[in-house]
């Protein structure tokens, strides 16, 4: 009687957690066609940033033991400029803001780099991926962390999505740095443990599922932990030939 009652529970527990997945689902695509989902268009190079206004304590926090809650700070302002000035002048770009565009930060950006910004909206991470990509499909999404994302593999990703629905670059942690859509796909957006190792994998499970084609790209590198930083200082020596500046956060 209690495995019974225990298998009873197990499956009443899934129930659950289905019906939640398809609620979420229903809300995020409600949400998604209010924007006016538009159909592919051939020749367009949205690439959306997505970026944090840089308050103290509040990005790079795994960083901050390192490079204390200023040096966090400013290594996150150097990682988006550094972003802005390789792709701003190649490909149309908005700065998708958090928690909005009004932080001088990104006014600044907005100058310097001649960006579009826009607010991120949403609950969490998928959420307010989902809601950029909705109002700017077929587009390209990226963070602002990772250096090796370069102006060919973002070509290759407008040139892939031609022929794929969907374009994905991994990240060595297990998530991904880049994700091109044709059209949103709300259940890649719902449920997903967002910073963890697990992302890539249930992203494309659920691709499987939706019996989705998608075209993988060269997996890259982001800088999220302490053992990053030495590739973002050879990867400034690389195209400066100077790392100076950046040498004062550097910390034993």
């Amino acid at each position: 009687m209690q495995r019974r009652e225990a298998k009873t529970g197990c499956k009443d527990a899934r129930q659950r957690r289905e019906a939640s997945r398809l609620y979420e689902e229903k809300r995020i695509k409600n949400k998604i066609n209010t924007q006016g989902l538009t159909p592919f268009q051939k020749g367009r190079r949205d690439l959306l940033v997505f970026a944090k206004a840089p308050r103290l304590g509040q990005v790079k926090t795994r960083l901050i033991n390192r490079l204390g809650e200023q040096g966090a700070a400013d290594l996150h302002q150097q990682l988006v400029k550094h972003c802005l000035q390789k792709f701003s002048n190649v490909f149309s770009t908005q700065l998708w803001c958090a928690p909005d565009e009004s932080h001088p930060f990104f006014q600044t950006c907005q100058a310097e780099f001649g960006v579009s910004l826009h607010r991120q909206m949403g609950s969490d991470l998928g959420e307010r991926m989902a809601y950029a990509l909705a109002s700017s499909a077929p587009a390209v999404l990226i963070g602002s962390d990772c250096p090796s994302l370069t102006v060919e593999t973002i070509d290759d990703a407008f040139a892939a999505l031609q022929h794929y629905p969907v374009v994905l670059a991994p990240a060595e942690d297990g998530g991904y740095v880049l994700i091109g859509l044709q059209q949103v796909i709300p259940e890649l957006f719902i449920d997903i443990p967002w910073g963890s190792s697990q992302v890539l994998a249930l992203t494309l499970a659920r691709l499987q599922d939706l019996k989705r084609p998608w075209k993988k790209l060269p997996t890259q590198w982001d800088i999220d932990r302490p053992e990053d930083l030495e590739r973002w200082y050879e990867t400034l020596k690389t195209e400066n030939g100077n790392k100076a500046i950046f040498e004062k956060h550097r910390f034993v």
